[in-house]
């Protein structure tokens, strides 16, 4: 008998509340597995297509940020979630990153690179650094230091 893996039972689970015309509990089932794998993007393309089977640009446009490859629907999403909140780097990284489980050592280098314009924003708009991001901002001075 075949073993699924968590993310394979979740992923039916999420299914069988489609077919049960349950939007919100498949959303909400998603949400609470997504806290313990924020980075992981199929969990992050299928939140936000869920919300836009539910109209929620916004929302879809926060688990769409982070995709390297992005449909036009996903990039009009993003824009609505950037504008929703006036185009501020510091509230877009808040509503990106979250307080625990945000590994910023398994970021893809696509991702890295998003946080790192995000940070250019913020310094060339505050010149300074939140403190809820400057573990980021150490990770990637470590990683890409200044020549």
């Amino acid at each position: 008998m075949k073993r699924y893996s968590t993310k394979e039972r979740l992923f039916w689970k999420v299914n069988q509340d489609l077919e049960n015309n349950d939007l919100n509990k498949a959303i909400s089932r998603l949400e609470s597995s997504l806290q313990f794998n924020i980075l992981d993007a199929t969990y992050r393309k299928k939140l936000g297509n869920l919300y836009l089977q539910k109209n929620d640009l916004i929302r879809a446009g926060k688990y769409f940020y982070l995709l390297e490859n992005k449909s036009e629907i996903e990039v009009k999403a993003i824009e609505a979630f950037e504008k929703h909140f006036g185009n501020d780097p510091i509230l877009i990284c808040k509503n990106i990153v979250t307080k625990s489980h945000f590994a910023f050592s398994i970021l893809s280098n696509f991702e890295k690179d998003v946080f790192r314009n995000l940070l250019l924003d913020i310094h060339l708009k505050f010149g300074v650094t939140p403190n809820f991001l400057k573990g980021l901002e150490r990770h990637l001075k470590k990683q890409y230091p200044k020549k």
